[in-house]
């Protein structure tokens, strides 16, 4: 399954070969989406996408926006990632913001690739 997390400038995450993502719905609740969830059109709200293959094992947070689910494509149409939800495994302590520009140069490099 593929994740895409897209704003209007820019491709904010590109993941293929996921088995499940979770998302939060604009009415509170989360949903599950697994290959072959039906098609899907909603809401989200601010918060944590979470995203992995046997456990969800990864998180990235994002602004509100729509989810779109279509076959084996998991789209989330928002503004842009949170910088104060943004997971990232810490090795050592980060200044203040930092963390987001580490997450989008994960992201570029793995775009190029």
């Amino acid at each position: 399954m593929k994740l895409l997390i897209l704003s209007p400038q820019e491709t904010l995450l590109d993941l293929d070969d996921l088995q499940k993502v979770r998302v939060t719905l604009a009415d509170g609740g989360s949903i599950g989406i697994h290959s072959g969830h039906h098609p899907l059109l909603a809401e989200t709200i601010t918060g944590i996408i979470e995203y992995g293959r046997e456990f969800f094992t990864d998180r990235v947070g994002v602004q509100e926006g729509i989810l779109r689910v279509e076959g084996d494509q998991v789209i989330i149409y928002t503004s842009a990632l949170t910088e104060e939800q943004l997971p990232v495994q810490r090795e050592a302590p980060y200044q203040k913001g930092e963390e987001i520009n580490i997450l989008r140069k994960r992201l570029k490099e793995g775009n190029q690739g």
